[in-house]
């Protein structure tokens, strides 16, 4: 199963999730998208003070389909994806400076997660998803419009969406 958690910037979406992982009674794969920053450093912070101690973490530098070697186990089992609109945006970021076009990138990205989701189907295993939905004045409108169309693919193949922050 996979289950969505939406929301804008700091709005509680991540403890949501946290939460929901936790009454699931299951071991846990928690897959971090935040780089290991300054300006990151007091949210990762946060973040990792909430986890339990036994959460397995992997920390996501390149592509989910080659980390996914990592997360695989035993069903049942709890994956945690938390921060996909900030592992988007480094994505996009990354072949933008390397001058391909958005709508190839935003089409490779789609393809890397349906493969992501099938295998995560196929283990019978739950996945968590957290993703930003606001703008961030850091980020084009070009970017927030990639990252708006992976979130509506995320949704679209998730079989619970929780909206948080949005009136």
């Amino acid at each position: 199963m996979i289950i969505s958690i939406a929301g804008p910037s700091k709005c509680g979406k991540s403890e949501l999730a946290e939460e929901q992982v936790i009454n699931h009674n299951v071991p846990v794969t928690y897959i971090a998208t935040l780089p290991n920053e300054d300006i990151f450093y007091e949210r990762i912070s946060v973040h990792q003070e909430r986890r339990p101690e036994h959460w397995r973490l992997i920390e996501v530098d390149t592509t989910l389909i080659r980390i996914l070697k990592d997360a695989i186990a035993p069903s049942p089992h709890a994956i945690l994806l938390d921060g996909l609109a900030v592992y988007t945006g480094r994505i996009i970021d990354s072949f933008l400076k390397k001058g391909q076009p958005i709508e190839l990138i935003i089409e490779e990205i789609k393809r890397e997660l349906f493969v992501f989701f099938e295998i995560i189907r196929n283990m019978k295993n739950d996945l968590w998803i957290v993703t930003n939905t606001g703008i961030n004045k850091q980020k084009s409108i070009d970017m927030w419009n990639a990252i708006y169309q992976i979130n509506d693919l995320v949704f679209s193949e998730s079989e619970h969406v929780h909206y948080i922050g949005i009136s």
